[in-house]
């Protein structure tokens, strides 16, 4: 964000879309890469964190993990959508988006309620997908890149991935909190 915010007021709005549509395919690559790891070593660890689990409640564990994995991926490309709101000052939309979420849950749970616990994950991967629409809808009304695009590793570029340590440290303390 503080770099997207220096190029678009040195630079303009032009460079300032070209510095996220590149983060935005770098972000992408590394979700896919951090979605995949997940679902190559989910197991194991879910066999050693839910050790005590009985069989039953093992396979429900790992069903709705990988029920729920999509929306690693898709949660990561929200966050990058949302900063690029913010640094529009769009802060209420960015604010409001994350009951989008919780309130397609709710609306799953008294429409078909009878899934049980999938009926929580269903709700889950329908919501998600529609925070990023809302999102998605607002960044383009800006007139700003959603889709991604390799622009090379400018300097701009560079200083982002500077950035990307501490923030993906605070990511996953705050995803691990859940």
């Amino acid at each position: 964000l503080p770099t997207y915010v220096q190029v678009r007021e040195g630079d303009g709005a032009d460079a300032a879309d070209r510095l996220h549509s590149g983060v935005l395919a770098c972000a992408l690559g590394l979700l896919l890469g951090v979605t995949v790891i997940c679902a190559l070593v989910g197991i194991p660890v879910l066999r050693l964190v839910a050790a005590d689990f009985g069989p039953e409640k093992f396979a429900l564990t790992r069903a709705l993990f990988f029920v729920l994995l999509p929306t690693l991926f898709l949660s990561g490309i929200n966050s990058i959508w949302a900063a690029a709101l913010n640094a529009s000052e769009r802060f209420a939309v960015v604010a409001a988006a994350p009951i989008v979420t919780p309130a397609v849950v709710v609306c799953a749970l008294y429409w078909s309620g009878h899934w049980g616990i999938y009926t929580v994950a269903a709700g889950t991967l329908a919501g998600v997908p529609a925070e990023a629409a809302l999102i998605g809808y607002w960044l383009a009304r800006q007139h700003r890149m959603l889709m991604p695009a390799w622009h090379g590793f400018t300097p701009e570029m560079r200083q982002v991935f500077y950035q990307l340590a501490p923030m993906i440290a605070g990511a996953f303390l705050m995803s691990s909190s859940m």
